[in-house]
């Protein structure tokens, strides 16, 4: 017999706490009749793989790409990587892509609202993360209009996630311009490895319907494929003061994946994904009339579509190619900010030859043509309205295996041409010595630039509307426009990356990380107010103070990141993950910018994550995770120390149910606030919901 109980949560509102104690207590007594009726059933067989975390040695030999763009074993990446293997997200009970991430040393993920997250590595967090870039299955969603992710229109459904390879550092080399912080490399499995249906429901206080399926089947000896599709829906979270922040968050998505492997030598895999998304937020945002600032509800819709190539073939024992293709479309329609579609074409070709035992030639070449259209409003003015802007580039990578393969060098640079900064080159060092078994000592240095976007160069944004005498007696007794905007002077942002690690594991139960880091920037991003003018608004003009963008910030970014796991024994593991972050920005003069002390303050210097996994018995494990993140007091933010659960019981062989619960402590918690843009931030909830799973 086996029950579970949830303490009882307090909380200021007494509408809230009596609705959210309802929803926690309804769910444990589900579980806890589930549980019992269980008891009493015989244990069928059970396929323990499907259960169990990989072994620490098969997790080192797993083979991750996102380090070099060809297959290597993880314990010998040189880089600082942490690759999250799919069973590990259902043990930690993820119910989308953002909450995995929270697991990774050195990476910073804030949930801004129900359906906005702020995801960055080593510093410069924000909801558009400008200096990390993402991807799935090869393809980049990034977006060159923001410098960011919609995080709320990317999502798979997670069962068909193989791993996640999470890259702290720069990357540009092999990826190109916006991979200077990280890289968060997303990849689904392929379709050989789908066969069968799966189908899951949930329902919960705070996820309030989560439903999906997935069907895949052979076609031919060398052919599958799969179908799948997904919806979820999350209630709306609180302000600081307990009531309604308004921001209730909706998703949907379908897709499509075809593999086939004609002969030993040949991959060629096809994807067809479709997507929408619909939520509220909350903007402050500036008008010309009285009330000037207004607080305003928003719902916006978002829609896209995504279709995607793949061919892999080895032409001999050392020589191997690859060429993948596709094609975004994203729409995104809010009736007071941003109305518009973005879209990309984009083709990939990379080559890889051995020159010799010792010796391996990697290079590529890739054309992106991108286009989009953002309708202007008084709130957001994107000027031109339409804009096309391709990409070129090729890279060069050569890797040398030396002294009995124990020394490993690798050299090489990424170079492209855009239509923001022209012709960026992104060089790369890097080397690994294996001092003994097991014991890897590795170090990299690179130099990496975040190219402008669209809001650096063309945006216009009203800030708050200030008394014309304010800035210049010409126009006193008027209203003058504060407005952020774009500058065609902006220039690329510049990283000088200086990366040094250690890694060890063992045959039997632990793996060790270390990783240092000391970042130089340059050129990065500032405000200096621009000379008064008169500027056109929806057919009118308004006196206005362009708040404009520039490149005078520069500083240093240092420090150390641990990861370890242990095999405590065959049905107990454990992960630690710590990082420390020091940021010390300044400003070139005469600027006066403040947002150097800014950026210092809105990055906590300490994380830590404890993740443990336990097998009560065949069928049934429970896992903790225990997250703290410092305060961040330039956002106003304390400290936070929370704990989520996941328990999982195996009904037979083809029904599991999960029962989760996330955010454990505090009735409410803030884990980012709002900076310059519109966006009211709400407050995380601690919540409880089940998710059934039937596979056959």
């Amino acid at each position: 017999m086996f029950k579970i109980s949830l303490g009882w949560i307090y909380s200021k509102n007494a509408d809230a706490m009596k609705q959210q104690n309802i929803h926690i207590f309804l769910w444990s007594l589900l579980t806890i009749i589930l549980c019992e009726s269980l008891s009493e059933m015989s244990l069928a067989q059970i396929d323990r793989q499907d259960l169990t975390l990989l072994p620490i040695d098969e997790l080192m030999k797993i083979k991750v790409i996102t380090v070099s763009r060809v297959p290597e074993q993880y314990a010998e990446a040189i880089a600082a990587i942490r690759v999250l293997p799919g069973e590990t997200l259902k043990r930690a009970g993820t119910s989308c892509i953002p909450e995995a991430l929270r697991l990774v040393q050195g990476v910073e993920v804030a949930r801004f609202d129900a359906n906005k997250w702020a995801i960055s590595s080593r510093g410069f967090n924000h909801i558009f993360s400008n200096k990390q870039l993402v991807l799935m299955d090869g393809r980049s969603l990034y977006t060159p209009i923001w410098s960011g992710v919609f995080w709320d229109a990317q999502d798979t459904y997670l069962e068909d996630i193989d791993r996640i390879e999470v890259i702290r550092g720069s990357s540009g080399s092999m990826w190109g311009a916006n991979a200077v912080n990280g890289i968060v490399n997303i990849l689904t499995k392929d379709a050989s490895e789908t066969e069968g249906l799966v189908f899951n429901a949930g329902t919960g206080s705070e996820l309030k319907l989560r439903i999906g399926f997935r069907y895949g089947d052979q076609i031919t000896d060398n052919w599958y494929y799969r179908i799948y599709g997904k919806y979820q829906q999350w209630d709306n979270q609180v302000l600081s003061d307990g009531s309604n922040a308004h921001d209730t968050w909706g998703q949907g998505m379908g897709g499509i994946r075809l593999d086939g492997h004609p002969d030993p030598t040949t991959h060629i895999s096809f994807q067809m994904l479709g997507y929408k998304s619909s939520g509220w937020h909350r903007m402050k945002i500036a008008f010309p009339n009285p009330p000037y600032i207004r607080t305003t509800d928003s719902n916006y819709k978002t829609s896209g579509l995504t279709v995607l190539g793949l061919l892999n073939k080895q032409t001999s024992d050392v020589s191997h190619y690859q060429l993948q293709i596709y094609y975004d479309y994203l729409t995104r329609r809010d009736p007071i900010l941003i109305q518009g579609w973005y879209r990309a074409f984009d083709l990939d070709y990379q080559h890889q030859w051995g020159t010799c035992d010792w010796n391996e030639l990697l290079w590529g070449m890739g054309y992106r043509y991108m286009s989009d259209h953002i309708v202007e409003t008084f709130a957001l003015a994107v000027i031109p309205e339409r804009r096309v802007y391709p990409l070129y580039s090729a890279f060069i990578q050569d890797q040398m295996h030396l002294f009995s393969n124990r020394l490993r060098l690798i050299i090489g640079s990424k170079f492209e041409q855009n239509e923001f900064s022209g012709f960026e080159y992104q060089p790369n060092f890097r080397v690994m010595w294996d001092i003994k078994q097991h014991h890897h000592i590795w170090g990299a240095v690179a130099r990496a630039v975040r190219t402008p976007s669209r809001a650096d160069l063309d945006t216009r944004f009203p800030l708050e509307i200030v008394p014309g005498e304010e800035v210049t007696p010409a126009w006193t007794g008027k209203k003058i426009i504060v407005a952020a905007t774009g500058s065609k002077k902006f220039k690329s942002e510049i990283l000088h990356a200086y990366d040094l690690g250690y890694r060890y594991y063992s045959n039997e139960n632990y793996f060790i990380d270390v990783a240092g880091f000391y970042y130089q920037y340059d050129q990065l991003r500032s405000y200096e107010f621009g000379a008064p003018r008169l500027e056109t608004i929806m057919g009118q003009q308004y006196p206005m103070l362009p708040y404009m963008q520039y490149n005078d910030e520069y500083g240093t970014v240092y420090g150390i990141e641990l990861g370890m796991d242990c095999e405590l024994n065959d049905d107990w593991r454990f992960h630690g993950a710590y990082s420390q972050l020091k940021m010390d920005l300044k400003v070139h003069p005469p600027s006066t910018y403040p947002g150097s002390e800014g950026h210092e303050g809105e990055t906590p210097e300490r994380q830590y994550t404890f993740f443990t996994t336990w097998d009560i018995s065949k069928r049934q494990d429970v896992s903790v995770i225990f997250r703290y993140v410092d305060a961040v007091p330039g956002l106003k933010i304390d400290s936070y120390f929370v704990t989520d659960l996941n328990y999982r019981v195996r009904i037979n062989d083809h029904v599991e149910l999960n029962l989760v619960a996330q955010n454990l402590g505090y009735p409410h918690h803030a884990e980012f606030r709002e900076g310059p843009i519109p966006f009211i931030s709400s407050e995380v909830k601690q919540s409880v919901f089940t998710n059934l799973i039937w596979r056959y």
